[in-house]
């Protein structure tokens, strides 16, 4: 995704306006097609955290975030050998 820091801002500005689903939506695009900033799904993951009610209510987005991590620790673990 181009400019993956601009949705990921803008994920952040949803958020702050109390659209949280919308941010997540966002937060979670960016997470899966820009995995090496991993400030998106740091962002998210505080977000799931904070709202509970977004990954009870939408499961595909608990499921996507954690995909997102799976991949990152995968990609961790291949750096280091």
């Amino acid at each position: 995704m181009e400019r993956h820091n601009a949705h990921k801002n803008l994920g952040l500005n949803l958020q702050g306006q109390g659209r949280y689903l919308e941010a997540a939506h966002c937060l979670l695009r960016v997470a899966q097609t820009a995995p090496q900033d991993l400030r998106a799904l740091a962002h998210l993951e505080d977000l799931l955290a904070q709202h509970e009610e977004i990954g009870r209510d939408h499961l595909d987005i608990l499921e996507a975030a954690q995909g997102c991590r799976e991949a990152v620790r995968i990609s961790s673990a291949e750096r280091i050998m």
